[in-house]
């Protein structure tokens, strides 16, 4: 078992999660669930995607 793949394995799905959320509101969702999960060991990524948010919550419109 190799952890650091499990754990790429494990933040992609979260990611995924957002991106192909049915909803805006489901992908605030799960963004929320993301940083939560993750912050404490890769704070960058959720702080992008929140930095970037205006842009990306047009895929949901």
């Amino acid at each position: 078992m190799n952890y650091n793949s499990d754990c790429q394995k494990a933040v992609a799905e979260n990611l995924k999660a957002i991106y192909t959320a049915a909803t805006l509101g489901q992908a605030e969702e799960a963004l929320s669930h993301f940083s939560s999960k993750w912050d404490n060991k890769y704070p960058s990524i959720s702080r992008s995607w929140n930095q970037n948010w205006h842009n990306l919550s047009t895929l949901f419109k």
